[in-house]
């Protein structure tokens, strides 16, 4: 992205509309722990660092991804997260970026020791800033390719998969410093060997590097929906519908209420996704969400520029007039930024308790993506199932020595209770009976939750 303020919005606009779901980005613009431009756009954010210093981040477009960070396996320049479809398996994304200024060295090393504690398959999109032969680069300087020398063993020594191709564009190309194949997308695992394809070079941004686009493939089962289709329209429900349908599964149906928590939770989502496709359209385009300063001249101006972009030589031949025309696009939306910053601002003065307050109050409504907790064997948690039940066992960890508990009325309330000597625990007994009791209860609705969402995976 080489830091251009207006690539993000042209990466949107190129993603909604060709069903792009991931993207892997390099020399980002940040704003401490924000990525700037993909505040309207984004789904999940993950970048490599949040102290404003990102190199590199990982976008996810389709909010029917699970994204997990590595935030521990992540450095400046390097961000990795594990995502998984619907019934698919989950598979590590690495996005690289390494700097010109720093030896490469550094970079290999680095990411190598990443590769050694993640067990699952990965996938990498670098900007290596190296040149080979084995991602078909021209013939340049000893430096480049003593560069790519160090990037050839990293590939040859854990077992990666390049995926580049040739008769395409350049990977990079700016005026004046020539063009070359310098962004390397890689693989490592033998259920993505062949999963990898229609790799191809786009030119559809004004940075440096163009854009490269690839389908991938993973897991066993299901790709899961398409970005857009799995959600319903719940606006233009028929809620009359949908309560007689649910009525007529659950009430008409006395089996559905029937057996343990996991059993019964996999009845009911069954019976509601049934009542909710009887009753509900499926919402099935993805709108990009504009910006509140956005308005009809921002958009005329865009315009103007896209299509100047698309008809003239805008990187040679035109190149002065075209910087005109994007540096005035980029003076307006400046300055409806500062328009709307100075309205919301000041609209404190007529109402108190107005949008100023809740953000004062709640602060920014970023998505959140969970990050990946460090197990006992030197592993990370890949999926939110594997992160639950390490905090889980970690918070409330099992007890090989827990006492054998049985039920017995009290009145008429039912509680658990085992008769032991008060020498035998560090607390009275009915202490000990009240928090067992309680320790218990958690650690088994915490299990049937884990069961039921397994159940509603399966049930996708």
């Amino acid at each position: 992205m080489n830091g251009n303020s207006l690539v993000p919005d042209q990466i949107l606009d190129y993603s909604r509309a060709n069903g792009v779901e991931v993207l892997l980005l390099q020399e980002v613009l940040t704003s401490g722990d924000r990525l700037v431009g993909f505040d309207y756009g984004a789904v999940k954010t993950v970048l490599s660092c949040r102290d404003g210093s990102a190199g590199a981040a990982i976008v996810v477009l389709n909010q029917d991804i699970e994204v997990v960070a590595l935030q521990g396996l992540s450095d400046r320049y390097c961000a990795m997260a594990s995502l998984r479809k619907k019934r698919g398996q989950a598979v590590v994304f690495v996005s690289a970026y390494f700097k010109y200024s720093i030896p490469t060295r550094v970079f290999t090393v680095k990411l190598g020791d990443l590769l050694d504690r993640v067990n699952q398959d990965v996938v990498i999109g670098a900007d290596v800033n190296a040149h080979s032969p084995q991602w078909f680069s021209r013939p340049s300087n000893n430096s480049s390719s003593a560069r790519g020398t160090h990037v050839e063993a990293l590939i040859a020594e854990k077992h990666l998969t390049v995926h580049n191709q040739p008769g395409h564009l350049d990977t990079y190309e700016r005026p004046g410093m020539g063009a070359s194949n310098i962004d390397v997308t890689l693989t490592r695992g033998g259920s993505l060997l062949n999963s990898v394809s229609e790799w191809e070079v786009l030119d559809v941004t004004d940075s440096d590097h163009r854009t490269i686009r690839f389908k991938i493939h993973v897991g066993s089962g299901s790709e899961g929906p398409a970005v857009g289709k799995s959600r319903f329209n719940v606006r233009k429900a028929d809620w009359d519908r949908f309560r007689w349908a649910l009525a007529q599964k659950v009430i008409g149906n006395p089996e559905t209420m029937v057996g343990g928590c996991g059993q019964v939770a996999e009845s009911l989502t069954r019976a509601l996704g049934q009542a909710m496709e009887v009753s509900m359209l499926r919402s099935r385009k993805s709108v990009r969400i504009k910006p509140p300063w956005w308005d009809a001249g921002l958009e005329e101006s865009k315009r103007r520029l896209n299509n100047f972009r698309r008809t003239m030589d805008y990187k040679v031949l035109d190149r002065d007039q075209f910087r005109v025309l994007r540096n005035g696009h980029l003076k307006k939306i400046r300055k409806a930024k500062m328009e709307s910053w100075r309205k919301f601002a000041t609209s404190i003065n007529s109402d108190i308790w107005g949008p100023v307050y809740r953000w004062a109050r709640k602060g920014s409504s970023s998505s959140r993506v969970p990050n990946a907790v460090l197990r006992g064997d030197g592993t990370f948690t890949v999926t939110s199932l594997e992160t639950a039940e390490c905090l889980l066992e970690s918070l409330i960890p099992r007890d090989r020595t827990a006492p054998v508990f049985v039920d017995a009325c009290v009145g008429r309330r039912s509680r658990l209770i085992r008769t032991v000597g008060e020498d035998v625990w560090p607390c009275p007994t009915k202490v000990f009976l009240d928090t067992r009791s309680n320790y218990c209860a958690l650690r088994r609705f915490a299990r049937e939750a884990i069961e039921a969402k397994r159940a509603s995976d399966r049930l996708g």
